[in-house]
């Protein structure tokens, strides 16, 4: 007892001094504290508040072991992650981590422990929670399966679909039951109908410079490219033609963003039909349900013209696929239900991103691991998709013989290590010779000038694509060449070229309510002839602006601000899938956190370092990911094969 209040003491202080030293500077421990403000006395009531929970969190974790280590992990990786990632995001730099010797390291491990303890007390009580809600859940499976077993076998091919967990069901439940059509379908229309609000107020969408270089490869006006997904492509170009066809190019984007909120309402409605046959609560569904409904990102990217949109939601439901794969066995009609949903939804991850490939098969690997014992059953479903996906890929590329995609696009991460050692650092004449030649002709100094850490792009876009495709291998040596003498500067530009998916406290735009004309004279004059104008919104300024302030952009708004955060998101998933290993449920856990984990490493390396729509996929996977850690839901292999 007495070691947990000196703890929760130790562990609080160390959490006032994390939250009131200035990160921004390498000044040691003492100098640190001077010019901390201290006298306040809002710090007592932190002190005191963090003091109580963390030795009420101490009580309950210390005859939960499982929770104990989860917390602890858990603890210490965000901490570190809090820790680097505000050195990044104030200095830009580790170097007030480590700059003024002893004493800044001392600092340094104080606001480590602080930052780690404030995350350490939420998810100990989580976890101990979910500790406790798993005995509970043993005891529910038991009624559950005893239930199941006295009632006739018809009564539970009837019943068994949406199933509950308790006893005593709600009305709301024993309506849900009897009218599961009618359940789909108020759910499809009540999110179709606010998406429609989101496509009257921000008509006829929203078209960015990505979306208005495919609109001109639908049009035919720019060659195909694979820069952009080709399939995505195509399917703008029949609303895009059809717009033409009708005089108003707006119309055309207008039909997409119709069919857009189309699409992703059913999806969404699958999804939560899906989760209530598991014996999902109606609490949690409601949840999930409110998220989908009201979030107002999904809202304004449901009438946007970007790949990611459905990119998100093909993994959305791959994920819900791969929960039903595991969670009864493959039999009957359910099997081939379930490997038509696995072929459609594992094809359109392939094939709506350039790294959904990857997704895809790391998703099927783990299926394929966890189902080792339904091996013959599981390897040709698993396959199908990956070798659909590649199918249509392969087909498009011969049939429209697009321009490939430059190889520089996948190699943001080097090329930054490059351009941040010439800003900060001298080479050698060899090196100097070849950063000459990599960046089409440019010296040292204009490659640093270019260099931005959040950015590659004006990097990137000097890199001799030519000389990186030719001499891949000399490439490869002049980068290893600079970085084996200055490791320091290319670990800070790894880190500072993707903080912001790992560091909640970032500040970088989510969501565009314009259309943005490029340069292009062609692609102005198109937009012009058909109608568009440059802002999507003409007749309703205010209320746009509006909208902008309050739900696209709340940076200012503590707590809210979080939900527009790619970091806290990922703290999120992290948190529980640590809460789904507590509770057992591992095996369904791991099999969605896998692929998402490989979404956000490919995210980690693309060329912006906390791009939103980039990391869609686990944004739309999220509230799955925390009801199969958080909720109750039945995990019973004795339902019907017919469900």
């Amino acid at each position: 007892m007495r070691k947990d209040v000196i703890l929760a003491l130790v562990g609080s202080v160390c959490a006032v001094l994390a939250l009131a030293i200035e990160p921004a500077t390498d000044d040691g421990i003492i100098s640190a504290l001077k010019n901390a403000e201290g006298n306040n006395v809002s710090w007592v009531v932190v002190f005191l508040a963090l003091a109580f929970f963390g030795r009420h969190v101490l009580r309950q974790i210390r005859v939960e072991p499982s929770a104990r280590k989860a917390a602890i992990l858990v603890g210490v990786l965000l901490g570190v992650a809090w820790t680097i990632g505000q050195s990044i995001s104030v200095a830009d730099s580790l170097e007030p981590l480590w700059g003024s010797g002893v004493s800044t390291i001392v600092k340094t491990l104080v606001v480590l422990a602080g930052f780690s303890w404030l995350v350490f007390l939420p998810c100990g009580w989580l976890f101990a929670w979910n500790c406790r809600q798993k005995l509970r859940d043993h005891s529910v499976m038991l009624r559950e399966e005893s239930r199941i077993s006295s009632l006739h076998e018809s009564q539970v091919g009837s019943t068994s679909m949406f199933a509950g967990l308790y006893k005593q069901l709600s009305r709301s439940d024993q309506w849900i039951n009897k009218h599961p059509r009618w359940t789909f379908g108020l759910v499809f229309s009540s999110i179709l109908v606010v998406r429609l609000v989101w496509l009257w107020v921000l008509y006829p969408g929203v078209v960015t410079n990505d979306s208005s270089n495919q609109l001109m490869q639908a049009l035919g006006l720019y060659e195909y490219s694979t820069h952009h997904p080709l399939v995505h492509t195509l399917v703008i170009s029949i609303f895009a033609r059809a717009g033409e066809a009708l005089g108003n190019l707006a119309l055309g984007v207008c039909l997409f963003g119709l069919f857009q909120c189309i699409a992703t309402s059913a999806v969404v409605a699958y999804v939560l039909w899906r989760m209530r046959s598991w014996g999902v609560s109606i609490g949690a569904l409601t949840a999930v349900y409110a998220v989908f409904l009201l979030y107002p990102i999904h809202g304004v990217f449901a009438v946007t013209l970007w790949k990611d949109i459905p990119f998100g939601y093909a993994v959305l439901v791959l994920m819900t696929v791969i929960i039903d794969a595991i969670r009864k066995p493959l039999q009957g009609r359910y099997y081939w239900r379930l490997a038509t949903m696995l072929l459609l939804a594992g094809a359109s991850v392939y094939i709506f991103r350039n790294n959904g490939p990857f997704v895809l098969i790391a998703g099927m690997v783990a299926l394929m691991i966890i189902l080792r014992h339904q091996w013959k059953r599981i390897v040709p479903i698993a396959l199908a998709p990956i070798v659909l996906g590649a199918g249509i890929i392969f087909v498009s590329n011969a049939v429209l013989d697009p321009i490939l995609g430059a190889k520089r696009e996948a190699l943001s991460i080097p090329l930054q290590q490059i351009a941040r050692t010439c800003h900060s650092s001298e080479l050698s004449s060899v090196q100097e010779q070849f950063v000459f030649q990599l960046f089409s002709g440019a010296t040292c100094d204009e490659v640093g000038k270019r260099y931005v850490s959040w950015i590659s792009d004006p990097v990137k876009n000097i890199a001799d694509d030519e000389f990186i495709t030719s001499d891949m291998g000399r490439f490869l040596e002049g980068w290893a060449s600079i970085g084996a003498d200055h490791p320091g500067e290319y670990v800070t530009s790894f880190l500072a070229g993707g903080y912001g998916y790992w560091y909640p406290t970032n500040n970088h735009w989510v969501a565009l309510t314009e259309i943005i004309n490029t340069d292009s004279d062609n692609e102005i004059l198109t937009m012009r002839e058909s109608g568009f104008g440059r802002i999507t919104s003409k007749n309703h300024p205010e209320l746009v602006s509006t909208l902008d302030f309050l739900l696209l952009k709340p940076n200012g708004i503590p707590v809210m601000s979080m939900g527009w955060s790619v970091g806290f998101l990922v703290w999120l998933a992290t948190i529980g899938v640590a809460a789904g290993i507590v509770r057992d449920r591992a095996k369904y856990i791991l099999s969605i956190a896998v692929p998402l984990g490989v979404l956000w490493l490919t995210c980690i390396a693309s060329p912006v370092y906390a791009e939103y729509r980039y990391t869609y996929g686990l944004v739309t996977s999220l509230p799955l990911l925390l009801v199969i850690s958080f909720a109750r839901w039945r995990e019973l292999h004795s339902v019907s094969a017919s469900e």
